[in-house]
Formats: C-alpha cells, sequence, structure tokens
C-alpha cells in the first residue's frame, strides 16, 4: 500500500469512485455510505477530507446529501457493530447461574408503602352520581 508523502500530488477525487458509477441498482444515500464504509474509512485513512468525499461521491454515484449528512451517516453505520470476523474474541452469554430465578419488579405500586397502600384501599370511596344528575345539578 502507498503510504502518501507530502510531495505526493493531492488524489484525484472523481478517480476514487469512478468504478462504482456503473451500478443499476437504485440506492438512497444512507445505501451507499453502508456499502462504501470500507472505501471512506481507507481515504480517511490516507487524508481525505469530507467535503472530498462527498464531492466524489456525488460525482460517481449520485451523492445528494450534505456534509452533514455524510458525517452523521458514516459515523453511526462505523459505530454499529460489525459482523464478527473468525479470529474475534466471542461474548458469552451469562448461565444460568448468574440469571436470578425471577426478574425485578419495577411497577409503580411495588415503589410504594405497603401501609399506605392499605390505608388507601380501606378509605371510604366518594359516589358519583351519574352524568345527568351532575350535569342538572344547580350552580
Amino acid at each position: 500500500m502507498h503510504v502518501p508523502s507530502s510531495n505526493d500530488p493531492p488524489p484525484d477525487p472523481k478517480a476514487a469512485f469512478a468504478a462504482l458509477k456503473a451500478t443499476a441498482k437504485v440506492m438512497t444515500d444512507k445505501d451507499w455510505i453502508r456499502e462504501l464504509l470500507p472505501v471512506i474509512k481507507e481515504k480517511r485513512a490516507a487524508g481525505w477530507s469530507y467535503d472530498d468525499i462527498r464531492a466524489a461521491l456525488a460525482e460517481t454515484v449520485g451523492f445528494k446529501g450534505t456534509l452533514k449528512t455524510l458525517y452523521t451517516y458514516t459515523c453511526r453505520l462505523a459505530s454499529q457493530a460489525p459482523s464478527s470476523p473468525a479470529g474475534a474474541i466471542a461474548i458469552t452469554t451469562p448461565s444460568s447461574e448468574d440469571v436470578p430465578l425471577s426478574p425485578v419488579s419495577r411497577r409503580f405500586k411495588d415503589s410504594l408503602d405497603p401501609e399506605w397502600v392499605g390505608a388507601m384501599k380501606m378509605r371510604p370511596k366518594r359516589k358519583k352520581g351519574s352524568i345527568v344528575e351532575m350535569i342538572n345539578k344547580p350552580l
């Protein structure tokens, strides 16, 4: 792999993605970024700015997004968990001994004081009249 030096001319953005222009499939901007993410990462590592990459994508694949769109899609898609290669460390799942038998209850009523709940249940309930009685009640 060629490492660019300060004496090298700047890379041609139009030629970078030229091979991809012949693709017939209709894709959204996000689809293009997802598909070209490894190439975009290589270009960024080679010193390309997001503006250069956006211009090259606009020329070659018809990217219509703004610079912010390109940056957002690139960051979000890069931060998503990639499919694990063969030599990757496997993530272990907890064994049945580590998992509690019953999940912790997170209902609101379980957070209330049991004495208060009992007192509320014992209080006399207010008797409501029918809607007709409430409407016809004198002011």
